[in-house]
């Protein structure tokens, strides 16, 4: 069981730019281009890094998954409001 959940949360974590994309994009769209630019790596960086603890699958790499996950919360409810 453990194992399947692994590679569900690695399938989730994937999916996640196509998904939760456009929450990034309308939480930058009013800011400068550099404020773009910032956001945009932001978030792949923060994308990145979660990938990465989830393919190492060690307590760290769920750690850093676990701090990482409720930021894209906050950018979609960033985007909506805006």
């Amino acid at each position: 069981m453990l194992y399947a959940t692994r590679w569900i949360t690695r399938a989730w974590w994937a999916l996640l730019p196509f998904l939760g994309g456009p929450a990034v994009v309308m939480a930058v769209a009013d800011a400068s281009s550099a404020g773009r630019t910032t956001g945009y790596a932001i978030a792949a960086g923060g994308w990145v890094v979660g990938l990465i603890g989830l393919v190492i699958a060690r307590t760290g790499g769920y750690t850093t998954l676990r701090a990482l996950a409720p930021l894209l919360g906050v950018l979609a409810g960033i985007g909506i409001v805006l």
